[in-house]
Parts: structure tokens; sequence; C-alpha cells
């Protein structure tokens, strides 16, 4: 349902887009457990875990038992792990890799478990979730997240300009968060100038992550897709 209109927007119905190019393309079937129209969190979960779950869960069986995600695999067997997006890092999108929730809505909840998830490179919007609201953001426990992260060992980026910065050869423990709330569309951003687009993001992970001699697993969320849909935004 979003391939066909991407194709057409950008150049016609018989237009094949770059991933449709891809040497190995998987394509899943998402609807929920309980419903044939998923949400975020039940197709995102049908992605990160290859099973069935229920609208509003995020990687919890029909009796509340965790499911192990692709990001929990690839730590165990020894990966470098990465999560991308150009919206904010706690939304079902994504947090269907790192959490078990049934409740999907609450970003507090679900950045707290990403601050535990060990994820080597973090980077999109969001801050507003990992700063106490006495510090302008949205959390109500008074915890400052970005400080706790940072005396874990990460480094705090929050600008194009400092991503772009990082030595190629830097072992990543890095968290970026460029907005506080999702990042801008595109056309904005390239005027704008201090914020990267999803492509210099991926780049960045990639070349970051690649320090692993046994490899890394990247998730890479166009997360301003949902919101552009809703909003009629082409």
């Amino acid at each position: 349902s979003m391939i066909a209109p991407a194709r057409i927007y950008t150049d016609g119905a018989q237009n094949r887009l770059d991933l449709e190019r891809l040497p190995h393309l998987a394509l899943l079937s998402t609807y929920a457990n309980d419903f044939a129209v998923p949400d975020a969190a039940a197709a995102a979960s049908e992605l990160a875990t290859g099973r069935k779950v229920n609208n509003r869960i995020l990687s919890l069986d029909t009796s509340g038992k965790p499911l192990a995600s692709l990001l929990d695999l690839a730590q165990k067997s020894g990966r470098a792990v990465g999560l991308v997006s150009n919206g904010a890092l706690a939304t079902p999108t994504l947090a269907a890799f790192y959490a078990k929730s049934d409740n999907p809505a609450d970003t507090q909840g679900l950045v707290s478990q990403l601050a535990g998830a060990n994820v080597d490179l973090l980077l999109g919007g969001g801050a507003g979730d990992f700063l106490p609201d006495s510090k302008e953001g949205r959390r109500t426990d008074g915890r400052d997240v970005l400080l706790e992260m940072k005396q874990r060992g990460y480094d705090i980026v929050r600008t194009r300009n400092d991503l772009l910065d990082i030595p190629a050869w830097h072992a990543p423990r890095i968290l970026g968060v460029f907005r506080d709330g999702d990042l801008d569309y595109a056309d904005i951003a390239e005027h704008d100038g201090s914020q990267p687009s999803l492509a210099e993001l991926t780049r960045r992970a990639i070349q970051l992550l690649q320090y692993n001699p046994k490899g890394y697993f990247l998730v890479v969320d166009a997360g301003l897709i949902a919101k552009a849909s809703g909003a009629n935004e082409g």
C-alpha cells in the first residue's frame, strides 16, 4: 500500500523503486493477529519477530510472553546493532525491535527500555522523550536519560555537523537526537542544514558499525512516512 503510491509519485505506475531492485527483498503481510488492519505496533512486531501479535502490542505473544526480535538475535550472535529513523526513536516502528510492551504509546517507558538495550548506535529524533520536563522535555519521572546514557559511555550528538565529524574508525556507542520530536521533511531539512537527512543518518551508521568483524544489524525506519500519509503530503 505504500510502495505503489511511491512508484506513481516518483515516475508513474510502471516505475520501480530502488528498494525493489535490491538483490534480496522480502515483503511481509503485516495484518495483526486479532485484526485485519494492523496498527504500527503490530505491523512492526511482525517485521521484528516474525510473529503475529495483537494490535497495540509490541513484541509480546498473546499470553504476554516476550518474543525475541532480530535485534535480540543479532546481539546474541555478537553483531553490532544500530537503529536509525527520521522520526522519534521511541515510536512503535523502531520500538518493536528493542522493547516488549502492551502500551506502544508509553514513550517514557519505551525510552527507559531503550536505555537498557545496549544498542551500539542510535540516530533519530525525539530528544524530548529522553529529557525531564524540568529540562524542557516530556518525561514526568524526573530522569535525564541523555545524561544517564552519557555516563554509561555513549557519545551524545545533537547536530548534523557533530554527526559528520565523528571519525569513521570510532567504535560506536553513539546516541544522536537531532530534534525534540520528529525530524523535518527532507525539503525543509535541506534549507535548514542543522539536521541530517535519512540518507546521511544511514550512511554514517553503516560507516560506524562496520568495525565489528562479526557484522552488524541496522534498522532504518523512514519514520516520516506515516506522518506524511496522515497529512496527505506527497
